[in-house]
């Protein structure tokens, strides 16, 4: 059993057996980049879309101004 881990350890340390935590860790270190990128684009989409309804009803009253003037 120790042969068997020293060598396994050789090929660890030569980065020819990837240490599968390490693989894991990257893994989700990459998954967590991309999740956190499309929280903040959801995010400035809501924004977005807060902003476009908040100026709606004045632009539909100005537009119904332009088709209807008052007498």
């Amino acid at each position: 059993m120790v042969e068997f881990e020293r060598r396994l350890q050789v090929l660890q340390d030569t980065g020819e057996i990837p240490d599968r935590r390490e693989e894991q860790i990257v893994r989700l270190k990459a998954e967590n980049n991309r999740l956190e990128e499309r929280l903040d684009q959801s995010e400035q989409r809501n924004d977005e879309l807060s902003e476009f309804r908040t100026q709606a009803p004045a632009r539909l009253a100005a537009q119904h101004e332009e088709i209807c003037p008052a007498p």
